[in-house]
């Protein structure tokens, strides 16, 4: 089964996880927010266009250990194995 997935992050040099969404083919959900990244990380953009909009979703705060278990545990419950589908550009500094 492929989930599609999306993050943010607090900047592209040494990125902290901000928050992540998954959905599967069929519909199923997941969204977390971590509540501990370090704010002061963050990249003008993030804190222009991302804070604000955290806060949004009941029950989806959580420390780094909270998140990752809550992340396990749905991906267990889904019963099958998953491929991960995303899509990044990063910079690869050639030029």
């Amino acid at each position: 089964m492929r989930v599609f997935l999306d993050t943010e992050f607090t900047n592209f040099n040494l990125p902290g996880l901000i928050s992540l969404g998954l959905v599967t083919e069929d519909g199923r959900e997941f969204y977390a927010e971590r509540n501990d990244f370090l704010r002061e990380a963050c990249s003008p953009f993030v804190q222009a266009h991302v804070l604000p909009l955290l806060g949004r979703v009941a029950g989806a705060s959580g420390n780094a250990d909270e998140v990752g278990s809550r992340l396990h545990q749905w991906l267990e419950g889904l019963g099958e194995p998953v491929c991960v589908v995303y899509d990044y550009v990063g910079y690869s500094g050639a030029t």
